[in-house]
């Protein structure tokens, strides 16, 4: 079992977190460019397979395939408010109350995190 933390520990824990935050953004910022390119490189893979109408191309490690997924969008205020207003055949002031109702009652989660703040 570890000991309990004091307070004499927090100066080297602090230093330690803001060296792994600052890390931590810097991958981050490499993943974000890595992705963007990463996304590129596809659109212009998956447009070329198109235009050519290659559904498969087989390659030494297997196969790339270009495959088409439906997915469902997200539940906007925006969204549920006009499908209610649908629902409620053209009742726009029901429909309204209505998502303001499944608003005022969505679950809260509660979660504490560190940041800095500047001088």
């Amino acid at each position: 079992m570890s000991e309990e933390p004091t307070v004499q520990q927090l100066p080297g824990l602090i230093k330690e977190w803001m060296q792994t935050e600052s890390e931590l953004k810097a991958l981050t910022a490499e993943v974000r460019e890595k992705k963007k390119r990463l996304g590129l490189v596809r659109s212009i893979i998956t447009r070329i397979m198109k235009q050519g109408q290659i559904g498969r191309l087989n390659i030494s490690t297997g196969a790339v395939v270009n495959r088409t997924k439906q997915t469902k969008g997200t539940f906007t205020k925006k969204f549920i408010v006009e499908t209610l207003t649908e629902f409620f055949k053209g009742d726009a002031s029901k429909a309204a109350e209505c998502a303001t109702f499944l608003e005022q009652h969505r679950p809260l989660k509660k979660k504490e995190e560190l940041s800095m703040e500047p001088n």
